[in-house]
């Protein structure tokens, strides 16, 4: 788990938490040797998923995810990313957003999962920088029809 700032206020969330997530599509948003940037699904809510780190002894993957009680919001901010009208950074530090911490296991079990109340709260490093943070097509199974899918659920919102 990353540590956060000291004057970070937490919620701890319930291991199972995150249990009847699903990933939204047949790919992730950003895949290199693994996935990078993965958008879920759970209870009419939806849950961008950033990896951030992997803990020392390896055995998690710790995870930033992003979320907004406004789904058609967040949804078309992430079309506007994978368009490159806006950067993650701008995902991220949106005013609406809801910020979790969570690690996964390799068996895909989640653990040591947490809310935040800012994502300031963060070290510096796990933000991604304003100008290296938009997204590049390459680095995506899907691209363009992705894109497509997403439009079609902005509609569905």
């Amino acid at each position: 788990m990353i540590t956060l700032n000291k004057n970070s206020k937490i919620k701890s969330l319930p291991d199972n938490f995150f249990k009847n997530i699903k990933r939204v599509g047949d790919s992730d948003i950003i895949y290199y040797d693994g996935p990078l940037l993965s958008l879920y699904k759970m209870n009419d809510k939806y849950y961008l998923f950033y990896w951030a780190d992997i803990t020392e002894n390896r055995q998690y993957n710790t995870w930033i995810v992003i979320s907004d009680n406004d789904s058609k919001k967040l949804l078309t901010h992430i079309i506007n990313f994978m368009e490159n009208l806006c950067s993650l950074n701008e995902i991220m530090l949106f005013p609406s957003r809801q910020i979790y911490l969570v690690d996964i296991d390799h068996n895909l079990n989640y653990h040591n999962g947490v809310m935040i109340n800012n994502v300031l709260s963060l070290p510096e490093v796990y933000i991604p920088s304003e100008r290296y943070s938009f997204f590049d097509e390459k680095l995506s199974d899907s691209g363009k029809d992705y894109v497509n899918y997403l439009k079609e659920l902005v509609k569905k919102a």
